[in-house]
């Protein structure tokens, strides 16, 4: 049982409800291009863009292609 009353996404009460598996389609569409063009993996594609976003100290960019990491089952590569 949970101590808050808070209502979730669906409109029941419950923990709290975080968005899960997001990926985002610009990050995913950039990565494939890249991935193509240079002759990588799609994960290596991902994390040239991680870290270029990091770079130029671009932290949505970097947030963004992250999760899509995440949800392409990419971290750790």
């Amino acid at each position: 049982m949970w101590k808050s009353d808070a209502k979730t996404k669906t409109g029941k009460v419950g923990p709290p409800v975080g968005t899960q598996n997001v990926g985002h389609d610009y990050v995913r569409d950039e990565a494939r291009q890249l991935a193509q063009g240079l002759g990588i993996s799609y994960c290596e594609a991902l994390q040239k863009i991680y870290e270029a976003a990091r770079a130029a100290g671009n932290s949505k960019k970097a947030n963004d292609t992250k999760a899509t990491q995440k949800q392409g089952g990419c971290r750790g590569h």
